[in-house]
C-alpha cells in the first residue's frame, strides 16, 4: 500500500524548468502570458484577410446600396426626360394656339356687302363680297375630328409679299407621312384673297404644328346656341360666331394631352340688321 501511494505521488509531482512552463507527467502547460501573447498573434494573422462570410456580407450590402442609387438615379431621369418632353408639347400647343387665335379674332368679314340691297345690284360689289369668307367645317377620320376653318384676317405673320392687309388663311389637318395615325397642323396664307377656297395642292401651307391626334372647333353664336360648323354668308343674317372654340390633342409616347384656347373675333360685335332691314 505504501508503495502504491509513493508512486501515485510521483507520478503526480510537477516538474518546473527556466521558460516558466510546468511540466506534468501527461504533458507541458505554458503560462498564461505565453498562450495570450500566441492567441494575439494568430489574431493578427487572421487580420490579413477576410472570411467567405465577410466578403457575402460586404457584396450583399454594396449591392443594396448600388440597387437604391441606381433606382434613384433613374426615377430622377425618368422624372426629368418627362417633363422635357411635356415642356415642348406645351409650348408647341402654346405657340400653335396664340397663332391661331390672333388670325381669329382679327377676321376680316363685309357682311353689308351682301346686305346693301343697292350693293347687291352691283357685279363688282357682289364679286368682292365673294372674296371675303368664314367657313368652318367639321369632319373626322372616322374616329377622330380633324376639322378645317377657312377665313379671311387683317393678321399675317408677315411671309407673303405683301403685309398690312387682308389675308386668307386656312387651319387643317394633313396626315404625318413619318407617323401613321398622327397629324400635321398646317397653316395657309394667301395675301391675295380670290373666289373659292385654296387649292391646298397649289399651297400646301406651312407647319405649325405636330404629333396631333385631333383637332375639333366649336362656333357659339350671340345667344351662345353651339355648332360644329359654321358658314358666314348661309347665316340670316350673314354673321360672324361670337365665339370659336378650339381644343387640340397632341400624342407623345402613350399620352395625350388635350390644349384648348378661345377666339372672339372683334367683328362678331357688331351688330347686323336682318335681311330687308335698314340699320
Amino acid at each position: 500500500m505504501q508503495a502504491d501511494k509513493n508512486k501515485l505521488h510521483s507520478s503526480s509531482t510537477v516538474n518546473g524548468n527556466a521558460s516558466g512552463s510546468c511540466e506534468f507527467a501527461g504533458g507541458v502547460i505554458e503560462p498564461f502570458s505565453t498562450i495570450f501573447r500566441k492567441a494575439r498573434m494568430n489574431s493578427k494573422q487572421r487580420r490579413n484577410g477576410f472570411t467567405l462570410i465577410e466578403v457575402i456580407l460586404a457584396i450583399a450590402i454594396s449591392a443594396v446600396v448600388m440597387g437604391t442609387v441606381y433606382v434613384t438615379f433613374y426615377q430622377s431621369h425618368k422624372v426629368t426626360s418627362t417633363v422635357a418632353v411635356q415642356t415642348e408639347v406645351y409650348q408647341m400647343a402654346r405657340l400653335c394656339l396664340d397663332r391661331m387665335i390672333k388670325d381669329l379674332n382679327c377676321i376680316y368679314f363685309s357682311p353689308y356687302l351682301i346686305l346693301d340691297e343697292d350693293l347687291k345690284s352691283n357685279e363688282k360689289a357682289n364679286e368682292l363680297a365673294q372674296k371675303y369668307r368664314f367657313i368652318g367645317k367639321n369632319e373626322n377620320d372616322g374616329t377622330n375630328d380633324t376639322d378645317k376653318i377657312y377665313f379671311t384676317t387683317t393678321s399675317d405673320i408677315g411671309l407673303g409679299d405683301i403685309s398690312g392687309i387682308v389675308n386668307e388663311v386656312d387651319y387643317e389637318l394633313k396626315e404625318d407621312p413619318d407617323n401613321k395615325g398622327l397629324y400635321l397642323l398646317m397653316r395657309r396664307e394667301d395675301n391675295k384673297p380670290h373666289d373659292g377656297i385654296t387649292d391646298s395642292g397649289k399651297n400646301p401651307g406651312m407647319e405649325i404644328a405636330e404629333n396631333i391626334v385631333s383637332m375639333n372647333i366649336v362656333y357659339y353664336d350671340r345667344s351662345g346656341k353651339e355648332s360644329d360648323e359654321w358658314d358666314a354668308t348661309n347665316t340670316s343674317p350673314p354673321a360672324l360666331p361670337s365665339l370659336i372654340k378650339i381644343t387640340i390633342t397632341f400624342k407623345n409616347g402613350n399620352d395625350t394631352y388635350a390644349f384648348t384656347g378661345v377666339a372672339s373675333p372683334v367683328i362678331a360685335k357688331m351688330q347686323l340688321p336682318a335681311s330687308g332691314e335698314k340699320q
